[in-house]
Protein backbone atom coordinates (compact mmCIF):
# COMPACT_ATOMS: atom_id res chain seq x y z
CA UNK A 1 0.00 0.00 0.00
CA UNK A 2 1.60 3.47 -0.86
CA UNK A 3 1.60 6.13 1.08
CA UNK A 4 -1.00 8.01 -0.67
CA UNK A 5 -3.62 5.00 -0.67
CA UNK A 6 -2.56 5.06 3.30
CA UNK A 7 -3.60 8.74 4.24
CA UNK A 8 -5.96 9.66 1.52
CA UNK A 9 -8.79 9.78 4.03
CA UNK A 10 -6.71 11.21 6.33
CA UNK A 11 -5.27 14.15 4.71
CA UNK A 12 -7.70 16.95 4.05
CA UNK A 13 -5.73 18.84 1.15
CA UNK A 14 -7.69 21.63 -0.64
CA UNK A 15 -5.45 21.62 -3.49
CA UNK A 16 -5.98 17.79 -4.01
CA UNK A 17 -10.30 18.34 -2.78
CA UNK A 18 -9.67 21.15 -5.80
CA UNK A 19 -8.41 18.72 -8.24
CA UNK A 20 -11.01 16.18 -7.20
CA UNK A 21 -14.07 18.30 -7.74
CA UNK A 22 -12.74 19.83 -11.26
CA UNK A 23 -12.51 15.99 -12.47
CA UNK A 24 -15.67 15.41 -11.51
CA UNK A 25 -16.79 18.55 -13.13
CA UNK A 26 -15.11 18.06 -16.29
CA UNK A 27 -16.65 14.17 -16.75
CA UNK A 28 -20.14 15.32 -15.64
CA UNK A 29 -20.12 17.75 -18.30
CA UNK A 30 -18.70 15.65 -21.11
CA UNK A 31 -21.55 13.02 -20.16
CA UNK A 32 -24.35 15.35 -19.85
CA UNK A 33 -27.12 16.63 -22.11
CA UNK A 34 -25.91 19.67 -23.44
CA UNK A 35 -22.57 20.10 -21.70
CA UNK A 36 -24.38 20.51 -18.40
CA UNK A 37 -22.25 21.94 -15.38
CA UNK A 38 -23.26 20.27 -11.85
CA UNK A 39 -24.73 22.39 -9.56
CA UNK A 40 -23.00 22.71 -5.98
CA UNK A 41 -25.37 20.26 -4.23
CA UNK A 42 -23.55 17.68 -6.74
CA UNK A 43 -20.25 18.71 -5.23
CA UNK A 44 -21.19 18.47 -1.86
CA UNK A 45 -22.76 15.37 -2.44
CA UNK A 46 -19.64 14.04 -4.54
CA UNK A 47 -16.76 14.92 -2.36
CA UNK A 48 -17.34 13.02 0.52
CA UNK A 49 -18.27 9.86 -2.12
CA UNK A 50 -14.56 10.01 -3.22
CA UNK A 51 -12.93 11.10 -0.18
CA UNK A 52 -13.87 7.61 1.24
CA UNK A 53 -11.50 4.29 0.44
CA UNK A 54 -14.62 2.40 0.41
CA UNK A 55 -16.68 4.11 -1.92
CA UNK A 56 -14.10 4.74 -4.58
CA UNK A 57 -14.16 0.54 -4.75
CA UNK A 58 -17.53 0.62 -5.42
CA UNK A 59 -17.43 3.36 -8.23
CA UNK A 60 -14.48 2.08 -9.78
CA UNK A 61 -15.02 -1.54 -9.38
CA UNK A 62 -14.45 -2.70 -13.59
CA UNK A 63 -16.60 -6.54 -12.69
CA UNK A 64 -20.15 -5.80 -14.47
CA UNK A 65 -21.61 -7.27 -11.93
CA UNK A 66 -20.02 -5.49 -8.63
CA UNK A 67 -18.96 -2.16 -10.35
CA UNK A 68 -21.90 0.41 -10.13
CA UNK A 69 -23.81 1.48 -13.14
CA UNK A 70 -26.11 4.17 -11.76
CA UNK A 71 -26.28 6.43 -8.70
CA UNK A 72 -29.52 3.96 -6.97
CA UNK A 73 -26.64 1.03 -7.38
CA UNK A 74 -23.87 3.27 -5.59
CA UNK A 75 -26.20 3.55 -2.73
CA UNK A 76 -26.99 0.41 -2.34
CA UNK A 77 -23.67 -0.55 -1.98
CA UNK A 78 -22.45 2.26 0.23
CA UNK A 79 -25.39 1.05 2.95
CA UNK A 80 -24.77 -2.83 2.51
CA UNK A 81 -27.68 -3.45 0.00
CA UNK A 82 -30.45 -1.24 1.72
CA UNK A 83 -31.58 1.87 -0.20
CA UNK A 84 -31.08 4.42 2.08
CA UNK A 85 -29.08 7.70 2.27
CA UNK A 86 -27.59 7.66 6.27
CA UNK A 87 -24.48 6.69 5.74
CA UNK A 88 -23.85 9.14 2.50
CA UNK A 89 -25.61 12.29 4.69
CA UNK A 90 -23.42 11.53 7.99
CA UNK A 91 -20.59 11.65 4.95
CA UNK A 92 -21.38 14.94 3.73
CA UNK A 93 -21.84 16.57 7.45
CA UNK A 94 -17.95 15.31 8.34
CA UNK A 95 -16.75 16.67 4.54
CA UNK A 96 -19.04 19.89 4.50
CA UNK A 97 -15.91 22.31 5.59
CA UNK A 98 -13.33 20.13 3.46
CA UNK A 99 -15.77 20.52 0.16
CA UNK A 100 -16.24 24.20 0.62
CA UNK A 101 -12.58 24.71 1.41
CA UNK A 102 -11.77 23.00 -1.78
CA UNK A 103 -14.41 24.91 -3.47
CA UNK A 104 -12.76 27.98 -2.50
CA UNK A 105 -9.29 27.07 -3.42
CA UNK A 106 -10.18 26.37 -6.79
CA UNK A 107 -12.43 29.24 -7.15
CA UNK A 108 -9.21 31.86 -5.64
CA UNK A 109 -6.61 29.89 -8.07
CA UNK A 110 -8.75 29.94 -10.96
CA UNK A 111 -9.60 26.35 -11.65
CA UNK A 112 -13.03 26.28 -11.48
CA UNK A 113 -15.64 29.15 -12.01
CA UNK A 114 -19.04 29.53 -10.18
CA UNK A 115 -21.70 30.33 -12.78
CA UNK A 116 -25.26 30.79 -13.24
CA UNK A 117 -27.64 29.14 -11.23
CA UNK A 118 -24.95 27.73 -8.35
CA UNK A 119 -22.99 25.41 -11.19
CA UNK A 120 -19.59 24.90 -11.11
CA UNK A 121 -17.24 24.64 -14.19
CA UNK A 122 -13.40 24.01 -14.62
CA UNK A 123 -11.42 26.88 -15.99
CA UNK A 124 -7.79 25.45 -16.41
CA UNK A 125 -7.47 22.04 -18.53
CA UNK A 126 -6.39 19.29 -15.83
CA UNK A 127 -3.23 16.97 -16.67
CA UNK A 128 -3.80 13.52 -18.11
CA UNK A 129 -1.42 11.98 -15.19
CA UNK A 130 -3.63 12.84 -13.14
CA UNK A 131 -4.65 9.05 -13.06
CA UNK A 132 -4.80 8.09 -9.48
CA UNK A 133 -7.72 6.32 -8.25
CA UNK A 134 -9.64 9.13 -6.56
CA UNK A 135 -9.36 11.04 -10.04
CA UNK A 136 -10.87 8.30 -11.93
CA UNK A 137 -13.31 7.18 -9.09
CA UNK A 138 -14.21 11.16 -10.01
CA UNK A 139 -14.48 10.57 -13.27
CA UNK A 140 -16.84 7.64 -13.09
CA UNK A 141 -18.70 9.13 -10.26
CA UNK A 142 -19.16 12.81 -12.82
CA UNK A 143 -20.39 10.18 -15.83
CA UNK A 144 -23.17 8.60 -13.33
CA UNK A 145 -24.82 11.89 -11.62
CA UNK A 146 -24.49 13.41 -15.28
CA UNK A 147 -26.75 10.57 -16.94
CA UNK A 148 -29.37 11.33 -13.63
CA UNK A 149 -32.66 12.79 -14.96
CA UNK A 150 -32.07 15.97 -12.95
CA UNK A 151 -30.65 17.24 -9.72
CA UNK A 152 -34.81 17.13 -8.35
CA UNK A 153 -35.08 13.75 -8.98
CA UNK A 154 -31.60 12.85 -7.01
CA UNK A 155 -32.58 15.08 -3.94
CA UNK A 156 -36.28 13.46 -4.27
CA UNK A 157 -34.16 9.60 -3.89
CA UNK A 158 -32.31 11.23 -1.11
CA UNK A 159 -35.71 11.63 0.63
CA UNK A 160 -35.06 15.40 0.80
CA UNK A 161 -38.73 17.17 1.01
CA UNK A 162 -38.17 21.03 0.01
Amino acid sequence: MSIYEKYCNDIQNPALGAFVIASFIKAFKKNSQDNQLPNLVYVFISVPILMNTDCRKFIRDENPREGVRNIDNLMQKMNGGKPTFGTLYKNIQNYKEYTLTSIIFGLRTGLLSLKENAELDVEIELQSELDEKVFSAAEKLGKLFAMQPSLKKFVKIMGVSI
